[in-house]
């Protein structure tokens, strides 16, 4: 038997499951996703949309135009937004700071 209290945690098939980000100097990301649809991304610098796209197949990539490298002297910090298209009305949702 259970001695302590439980629950069960039912999410659907199409919510965000895991995510890769890869950036390069050049202003490349690649977008990597396990979802069971597709993913709208956007990625935004200090309330400024930079770029956006859709992830098909769970892969994409993303161009940001002349970025600010991070250093300690001058850190530069960028918001990573996804969200999955779903049919519920709370859609799975990310975001990733770096």
């Amino acid at each position: 038997g259970l001695f302590r209290d439980v629950y069960i945690l039912a999410r659907e098939r199409t919510g965000l499951a895991d995510f890769r980000i890869r950036t390069r100097n050049d202003g490349c990301v690649q977008i990597a996703a396990q979802a069971g649809a597709d993913v709208s991304v956007a990625i935004e610098r200090e309330g400024q949309m930079l770029c956006k796209g859709t992830l098909t197949d769970g892969e994409g990539e993303l161009w940001v135009e002349q970025p600010s490298l991070w250093s300690a002297e001058d850190p530069q910090l960028y918001t990573l937004r996804m969200a999955c298209a779903s049919s519920s009305r709370y859609p799975g949702r990310m975001s990733a700071y770096g």
